[in-house]
C-alpha cells in the first residue's frame, strides 16, 4: 500500500524534473543569444579604449586642452557638431 502512494509522487518529480530541464535550457539560449548580441558593443568598447590610450591620442587631447577657444569649445551645439564630424572622420578611416 505504502508502495502505490510513492510512484504517483515518483511519477510527479519525474515530470517536474524533466519540466525544468527544458526551462532551463531555454533560459541557457536566451542567455547565449543576449551575449552573442553584446559581443560586438563589448568590441567596440575594448577598441575605444585602446585608442585612448595610444600616447599620440592622449597628446592631442593635451594639446586641445592648451589651446582651445574654451567659450566656443563648450557651446554645445558645436561640440556636438565637432563630435559628429570626427565620429564620421574616424569610421571612414576604419
Amino acid at each position: 500500500m505504502n508502495e502505490k502512494k510513492r510512484k504517483p509522487t515518483l511519477i510527479e518529480l519525474q515530470a517536474r524534473k524533466a519540466l525544468l530541464v527544458t526551462q532551463c535550457a531555454v533560459q541557457r539560449e536566451q542567455l547565449a543569444s543576449s551575449c552573442r548580441e553584446m559581443g560586438r558593443p563589448v568590441r567596440t568598447g575594448f577598441r575605444m579604449m585602446r585608442l585612448f590610450k595610444s600616447p599620440l591620442v592622449l597628446a592631442g587631447l593635451g594639446f586641445l586642452v592648451l589651446k582651445a577657444p574654451w567659450r566656443k569649445f563648450f557651446s554645445l551645439s558645436s561640440l556636438l557638431w565637432k563630435g559628429w564630424r570626427l565620429i564620421r572622420f574616424v569610421r571612414a578611416y576604419r
